[in-house]
């Protein structure tokens, strides 16, 4: 009886240890070596406080999108609540993209209204 205990004892040792080693256990979150998606968006191909120029569209909820289909929040400066009265019209926007929590906002410096 003592033997099989011993058995038990080592075999449950053996698991929970290959089970934490991997991280298959779940106990520590989720697994390290999991890795963020490729692909440069903005933010990682603009330093942070760096002008940038963007082309896009106000949308009827005053956002910009770029060309690419990214959506931008426009800051509460003078210039981004001029661009954000142009809802529906082309613009080119100069301006520093900051990134919170995920949502990109652009704060306008200067803009043009390009031709549709």
């Amino acid at each position: 009886m003592k033997k099989f205990s011993m058995s038990m004892m080592i075999l449950i040792f053996a698991m929970t240890i290959a089970l934490v080693g991997t991280g298959s256990a779940g106990i520590f979150g989720p697994d390290k070596a999991e890795t963020k998606k490729s692909g440069a968006t903005t933010e990682q191909a603009m330093p942070a406080g760096k002008q940038l120029t963007l082309s896009g569209t106000i949308d009827a909820n005053s956002r910009f999108i770029n060309n690419t289909g990214e959506v931008f929040a426009l800051a509460d400066n003078e210039k981004s609540k001029e661009v954000k009265s142009l809802q529906g019209q082309k613009v080119e926007i100069k301006g520093t993209v900051m990134e919170k929590a995920g949502k990109k906002t652009v704060e306008v410096i200067e803009y043009n209204i390009l031709e549709n």
